[in-house]
Formats: C-alpha cells, sequence, structure tokens
C-alpha cells in the first residue's frame, strides 16, 4: 500500500550568487520529488537543473518502486543527453551539469537515486540518518578514514563531484531502497543548505510539526550564515 505524503519545498539564491542554478521538483501525481543543483555558471547550470526536472516531470505513475526506478534512471540519461548537447552548442564544450537527488514513492515500497552530492536525510524517532552518500572526492577520503567531516568541509576538493547529469557523459546514477513509515520525515538538499547548517542544527528544524514552518527555519538560518550557494529543499512527511 502506497503511503500518503505532505511536501512542501523552498529555493532561495543565497547572499553571493546572483543566478539560482538550483531547481526543486514536486511531481504533481505524489510520487516523485527532487532537488537538482546545476553547475556551469550564468544561463549554464540553471538550464542544466531546469532540464532535469523537465526530464522527471514526464514520468507517469508506476505501480512498482523496481519499474519507477527505472523509468527515473532512464528519464536522467536523456536530461545528461541534452545538458551536453546544450554545453556544446550553446557554452562552448564547456562543463556543464547538475547534481540531483529524488524520493520516489510507490505502492510497494520507496527508493532514492541520485547523483552527485545532493542529500537525502530521514528524520525518525528524533535521528537523522543521511540515506544518499555523497558522491565526491572528499567523500572517498571520508569513507577510506583519511578525513574527518570537518576536515572535509575546508578540503580543496570540497567542490569536486565524481557523478552529474550532464557532464563527463553518462556516469550513472545511483539507487538504493528507502524504508519509510508514518511519520518519517524527509529532507532533499543541495549543498547549499547542509554546508551552512551542522546535523545538530537540521535536526533541530526538521522535530518541529509543521513542515512550512521547517522549510522557512532552515532556509532562513541558511541566510543568516554565509550562505555563498543558493540554498534548495523539499521536505516530505509520511
Amino acid at each position: 500500500m502506497s503511503l500518503l505524503w505532505e511536501a512542501t519545498s523552498r529555493s532561495h539564491v543565497g547572499n553571493v550568487r546572483k543566478v539560482n542554478e538550483d531547481s526543486v521538483f514536486l511531481h504533481p501525481e505524489g510520487m516523485l520529488w527532487a532537488v537538482a543543483d546545476g553547475m556551469g555558471g550564468y544561463e549554464a547550470g540553471d538550464k542544466a537543473s531546469g532540464m532535469v526536472v523537465e526530464e522527471l516531470a514526464k514520468i507517469k505513475r508506476c505501480d512498482s518502486i523496481d519499474e519507477l526506478v527505472k523509468h527515473t534512471r532512464q528519464q536522467l540519461r536523456l536530461a545528461s543527453t541534452r545538458i551536453q548537447r546544450y554545453s556544446k552548442e550553446q557554452c562552448g564544450g564547456r562543463n556543464v551539469g547538475s547534481t540531483v537527488v529524488c524520493l520516489l514513492s510507490a505502492q510497494d515500497g520507496s527508493a532514492c537515486v541520485w547523483a552527485g552530492d545532493s542529500r537525502l536525510y530521514r528524520l525518525r524517532d528524533s535521528k537523522l540518518l543521511q540515506i544518499s552518500t555523497d558522491h565526491s572526492e572528499v567523500a572517498k577520503l571520508v569513507a577510506l578514514g583519511y578525513l574527518t567531516e570537518e576536515e572535509a568541509r575546508v578540503h580543496p576538493k570540497a567542490n569536486v563531484i565524481t557523478r552529474t547529469i550532464g557532464v563527463g557523459g553518462d556516469q550513472g546514477t545511483e539507487a538504493i531502497r528507502v524504508e519509510a513509515h508514518g511519520g518519517d520525515t524527509f529532507l532533499l538538499c543541495s549543498d547549499g543548505l547542509y554546508n551552512e547548517l551542522e546535523d545538530v542544527e537540521i535536526l533541530e528544524c526538521l522535530q518541529s510539526e509543521q513542515l512550512e514552518s521547517i522549510a522557512d527555519d532552515l532556509i532562513l538560518r541558511s541566510l543568516s550564515r554565509a550562505a555563498k550557494d543558493n540554498v534548495s529543499i523539499v521536505l516530505l512527511r509520511c
């Protein structure tokens, strides 16, 4: 039996950048939600993330989560092809791409599909869990024990992403099943959020009862810091 979801989203340009290269997506049929973080600069990153959500919007309802994952990954491959073509024809071949993180829901379960360092978190029983794993150079170093999370934040390669939609061809998305129970709260976000807020602060915000208030609080807290990047979130509760 599929879950009933409450959802809201926010996206802000931040305190420094002039263009918001992030895009958020809430499927009108309540089966897919996404945050995409574009890269490539003015009239490139925003186009890339926009192409990602345009392709996701074409997905039709699926009863099977495996089928929904399959279609999602197919559409993201199409988005990657579109972005590569746009880069070649409009941007002189420079690196243009987008990260993406998606939460999917069908009658027989839920799943996460992602590429890059946009993240999915779950709050359950007052415990915050990062479900996605960053596709980045520093995440590899943290996993191998060479860096702490704190060191990774200020590492020279902190912005080096190892998988994207678009840049460098189709490097492939990652997909995992996600356990979702009634009362769970999920947060999808671009790195503009978690680079400003510690996990303990995110946890504090998520424990509020009203999703709209949580969304406002997360954005306002981010903007009270440097907010050098765009900040985008999708919040869900089942």
